[in-house]
């Protein structure tokens, strides 16, 4: 049985001809993912995502959300976005709900397992290069 090595989000900007963001703004989609110890990807889900705006009080024009925007303010938005909305609970994530996820792709992995991982956050190849860090 294989078993779970890392967690992480991935993100990718949507293409402007398929966005749904305003002038100012630009859109992205986040998905979960398993990596396992026999260098399997495992996508848990895709559903989720975040649009970053920059507008200036008084000015006409959407200011150019690219002008200020950093990876490291990118890696702040997908954790975000892939937190627990509840803030009963001290879970960093929803280990259980991930490792539900990863039954249904029959991966077994416990909650307690799935916290001694290694999280990491990844940018596709096309938003890197929007942020002209490659």
């Amino acid at each position: 049985m294989c078993a779970v090595v890392a967690l992480g989000a991935w993100c990718d900007l949507v293409p402007p001809n398929e966005s749904t963001a305003s002038p100012g703004g630009a859109s992205f989609t986040v998905a979960e993912f398993a990596v396992l110890d026999d260098g399997r990807r495992i996508i848990l889900h895709a559903e989720r995502g975040f649009t970053k705006w920059r507008r200036q009080t008084g000015r006409a024009e959407p200011l150019d959300p690219w002008s200020s925007l950093t990876a490291t303010d990118l890696e702040r938005e997908v954790r975000n976005v892939v937190l627990p909305d509840d803030d009963d609970t001290d879970d960093e994530h929803p280990w259980e709900w991930l490792a539900s996820l990863l039954h249904r792709h029959g991966v077994g992995a416990s909650a307690e397992r799935l916290k001694e991982v290694p999280y990491r956050v990844e940018f596709s190849e096309r938003l890197l290069h929007r942020l002209g860090t490659q």
